[in-house]
């Protein structure tokens, strides 16, 4: 909507008392200011408001208008969003640090820098405190566990070798082959002089002569000719020496005095001699007697076997008991059993050859029939297993029967069958 001002009324021109030069006093007349309608027509406002005139709305202003001057802002409303601050362009503090001031101590590796860093301390260098307690070791570094195996090591070398033989001990014993030293070496015993003893099997090298005078206190006398031979002499000094399986006069005491106290001999740590009988054996065996001994215990003996027998016909004059007591109760060889039977007819399956149990296994079964009552069908009995046409099942023929009673009676499961559906048996369970 655009507006202007005109004059009023129309058709006056030249000055007016309505206008007047800006920044003087206003004028006492006023201008009426008026607008073009929508039909093209001038109207002119017109409002309630005595004062302050009708309300005047102007539009068409750009979005930014220039400021100048001085403006004081604030931030508003009390805890509205911080406004946001960028300091990339503030000037810095008076002697920071500058990029410049940095490229002066950057050097290449192993090249020295024209300007010196104190890292650490003042001016006068004081040193830098480093730590490597949780550093990691090099590779290969040694490390305190095996520091202490290597002085364990060297404290048993150090005890070990105390009092060794040193280089100077070692020349004053040295000389040439065939010459003295100067310095005696003690090897056992003391200075007097005390023998090695020597023990083991000694192998001469070369042919070596012994003389001997002694054996064991007995002197030792000129054998026969011959085979040179160590004579003893014997409690009368005469010669032990004799010839091959012949016995010599003299006595010779090998232990005690001439009274002749026996040699103790201990063989208990010698070897058994081939297929000798062991300890370990002699107890099986003791224990195999001892069970044989258990069960003959009571044993028919011959001498009483022959009192109870006699000639064909002829009575003993020795009873036997067979069974019982002595009294004489007799043996039962057969005795007759009675009870009430169970019924176990019945037909086979429906089925053809299809097997069906007649009867249950029962360990308390005496007496057992079964008969096919069939006059055309053929049956088939098996025991524990199903029933088949074939063995090992018993074959029934029509008006056939299978009994079991005193002789043997199973006490399995009992099965029948037919190739033939529903054929009739009977059978007794006792």
């Amino acid at each position: 909507m655009a507006t202007f001002a005109v004059y009023y009324p129309p058709g006056g021109g030249g000055g007016s008392a309505s206008t007047g030069a800006t920044g003087t006093t206003a004028p006492t007349s006023a201008t009426e200011v008026g607008f073009v309608d929508g039909a093209g027509n001038l109207q002119p406002f017109s409002g309630t408001s005595a004062t302050t005139g009708p309300n005047v709305t102007v539009t068409n202003f750009p979005s930014s208008q220039p400021v100048s001057g001085t403006v004081t802002a604030n931030q508003g409303t009390a805890g509205a969003s911080a406004w946001p601050v960028s300091v990339a362009t503030l000037p810095l503090p008076a002697g920071a640090a500058t990029a410049a001031n940095q490229t002066n101590v950057q050097s290449a590796a192993g090249t020295s820098a024209a300007t010196l860093l104190t890292v650490q301390g003042s001016s006068s260098g004081v040193a830098i405190p480093v730590s490597a307690a949780s550093l990691p070791l090099p590779a290969g570094a040694a490390t305190s566990a095996l520091q202490t195996t290597g002085n364990t090591s060297l404290a048993t070398i150090a005890t070990n070798t105390t009092g060794a033989a040193t280089a100077a001990n070692q020349t004053n014993v040295q000389s040439a082959v065939g010459t003295s030293a100067s310095t005696a070496i003690t090897i056992q015993g003391s200075a007097s002089g005390v023998a090695i003893p020597v023990s083991g099997t000694f192998t001469p090298s070369g042919t070596q002569n012994t003389n001997l005078t002694q054996i064991l206190g007995s002197a030792v006398v000129a054998a026969s000719t011959g085979v040179q031979k160590v004579g003893i002499s014997g409690a009368t000094g005469a010669t032990l020496d004799s010839a091959a399986g012949t016995a010599n006069t003299q006595v010779l005491s090998i232990q005690g005095n001439a009274s002749g106290i026996a040699v103790p001999i201990s063989a208990a740590s010698l070897p058994l001699p081939t297929g000798a009988a062991t300890s370990a054996l002699q107890t099986t065996g003791n224990t195999s007697l001892a069970t044989i001994a258990t069960n003959t215990t009571g044993a028919a003996t011959a001498a009483n076997q022959t009192n109870v027998q006699s000639a064909v016909g002829t009575s003993a004059t020795t009873a036997i008991t067979i069974q019982g007591s002595s009294s004489g109760v007799a043996v039962i060889t057969n005795a007759r059993q009675t009870g009430t039977f169970t019924d176990r007819s019945g037909t086979t399956s429906a089925t053809p050859s299809t097997s069906t149990q007649v009867a249950a296994a029962n360990t308390s079964r005496k007496y057992f029939i079964i008969q096919n009552v069939s006059t055309t069908a053929t049956l088939w009995v098996n025991f524990t297993s199903a029933a088949t046409a074939t063995q090992p099942s018993i074959q029934l023929l029509p008006g056939g029967s299978y009994v079991m009673e005193s002789g043997y009676v199973s006490t399995e499961a009992i099965n029948v069958l037919s190739t033939t559906a529903s054929v009739p048996f009977s059978a007794k369970e006792g």
